[in-house]
């Protein structure tokens, strides 16, 4: 019978050890993929204002989330997909600009 319970107690300690590991790697794996996603919706954005360049010879003239909506009016973005913080600024009179996706 002792036997029995220090053998449960055994697999309740190994268990709440692998799960507390596990859960620490399911965060990680976790962060990593939103990390990967934003940059996939970053490059996604990226594309839609080249396709905007390439039709108005100007990238355009909006700020942060305002681009995400012009993008859109444009057809050129669905602003429903973008789920992440959009930092843009038009520089270079409409020539270059900066964007970070986070």
């Amino acid at each position: 019978m002792v036997e029995k319970t220090v053998i449960t107690a055994l697999i309740g300690i190994f268990a709440t050890v692998g799960y507390a590991e596990i859960a620490e790697q399911s965060e990680d794996i976790l962060q990593e993929a939103t990390v990967v996603a934003a940059s996939l919706q970053e490059r996604e954005i990226k594309n839609a204002l080249e396709i905007y360049w390439l039709k108005h010879h100007a990238y355009p003239n909006s700020e942060d989330e305002e681009v995400v909506e012009e993008l859109y009016k444009a057809d050129l973005l669905d602003a429903d997909e973008v789920v992440y913080e959009v930092e843009y600024r038009v520089t270079k009179a409409g020539q270059d600009y900066e964007l970070k996706v986070s």
